[in-house]
Formats: C-alpha cells, sequence, structure tokens
C-alpha cells in the first residue's frame, strides 16, 4: 500500500502538468499556472513519500 500512495501522486503530477500543457482543459484553474504549481506539489509530497518509505511500510505492516 505504501507504494501505491507514491505511484498514484505521481500519476496525479503527470495529470497536472499534461493538463497544464495542454491548455487546462480537464482541471479548472483559478490562476495562471495553477496546474503547473499542483504538479510541482504533488512532485515534492512524492519525494517526500519516498523518503520516507520504509516508515509507511512499516506502518501498513502493523496493520495488516
Amino acid at each position: 500500500m505504501a507504494l501505491e500512495a507514491i505511484i498514484i501522486t505521481i500519476e496525479l503530477a503527470s495529470r497536472f502538468l499534461a493538463d497544464h500543457i495542454n491548455g487546462d482543459k480537464y482541471f479548472r484553474i483559478h490562476r495562471e499556472n495553477h496546474n503547473l504549481d499542483r504538479a510541482r506539489c504533488q512532485i515534492k509530497l512524492a519525494q517526500d513519500m519516498i523518503c520516507k518509505y520504509d516508515e509507511m511500510c512499516n506502518i501498513v505492516q502493523r496493520y495488516q
């Protein structure tokens, strides 16, 4: 489950970035570069999750 959380986060980052590149047609934006900023935030979140991957695995294993 820990790995899946990272994968989903990276997938969402790629969707935000793709939408930004394609003219912001899918996700509603409220300002210029909104989807680009969203993509950057998701990438940062994924990086943080990767750094904490072992801890995340331990938590998941504890509750299985």
